[in-house]
C-alpha cells in the first residue's frame, strides 16, 4: 500500500504521516501584504487602509475620502493606507468624533485634529476596517 496527503500537506519520510505545507513561508504565499497559513491552504490579508482584491492576493489603497469625505469637516487628502484632514486657509474647528459619538470604534476611540483613530484593548487586534476590534 502507499500513503497520499490532501493537498497543502507532503508526506513525510515514514511513508505514513503527513505535515502541513507553510505555504507564506515561500514568497510570502503570493500574498502583496499579510499571508496566514492554515492546515493545507492560506489566507490573504491586507493591512488597515487597503482592501484585498479579487484575486485575493493583492491589496488596493481605499480611499477614504470617497465616502462622506472621509469624516473630515472640510478638506480630506487621501495618503497609501490612510488618509489627513486639513481646513480651508488653516481655519476650522476640529470636531472630537470620540465625544460627540461619530466614530465606528468598537473599543478605544483617541481623536486626532480632524479626525480620529481607533485602538483596541490588550490581546485584540485591530481588523482591517480599522474600527472592529
Amino acid at each position: 500500500f502507499t500513503c497520499e496527503c490532501n493537498t497543502g500537506f507532503l508526506l513525510n519520510s515514514d511513508g505514513a504521516t503527513c505535515n502541513d505545507i507553510d505555504e507564506c513561508s515561500n514568497g510570502n504565499g503570493g500574498c502583496s501584504q499579510t499571508c496566514t497559513n492554515t492546515p493545507g491552504s492560506f489566507t490573504c490579508e491586507c493591512n488597515t487602509g487597503f482592501l484585498l482584491n479579487s484575486d485575493g492576493a493583492t491589496c488596493n489603497d481605499i480611499n477614504e475620502c470617497s465616502e462622506e469625505n472621509g469624516g473630515c469637516s472640510q478638506i480630506c487628502t487621501n495618503t497609501i493606507g490612510s488618509f489627513n484632514c486639513g481646513c480651508n486657509s488653516g481655519n476650522c474647528n476640529d470636531i472630537d468624533e470620540c465625544s460627540v459619538g461619530t466614530h465606528d470604534c468598537s473599543q478605544t476611540c483617541t481623536n486626532t485634529v480632524g479626525s480620529f483613530t481607533c485602538e483596541c484593548n490588550n490581546g485584540y487586534l485591530l481588523d482591517a476596517d480599522g474600527a472592529t476590534c
